[in-house]
């Protein structure tokens, strides 16, 4: 066990790197994560990030999943949903 959890903090550490040196070079404010790491925050399938609607005022995403003002960008991901449709079905 004490192996696979070496193994995650390396994962996140690596993320922070990549965070700080994107934050960097956008002129950004890269804010560390570790707090909510140590509340294990975890979500299974995000839903509402990038909502749909009929227009930017209402939305990100068309009802394409097109982003609105970025033609050709796209989000095919349950982030456009508002929230859960219905339950796992097999």
């Amino acid at each position: 066990m004490h192996v696979v959890a070496e193994a995650v903090e390396g994962h996140y550490d690596e993320i922070d790197r990549i965070g700080r040196a994107v934050s960097e070079q956008l002129g950004g404010r890269f804010v560390d994560g570790r707090l909510l790491r140590k509340l294990r925050t975890m979500t299974v399938h995000p839903l509402g990030g990038a909502p749909m609607g009929e227009s930017w005022s209402e939305g990100v995403v068309d009802s394409f999943g097109e982003v609105f003002g970025h033609r050709g960008l796209f989000v095919a991901d349950g982030s456009v949903m508002p929230g859960p449709v219905g339950a796992n079905r097999r």
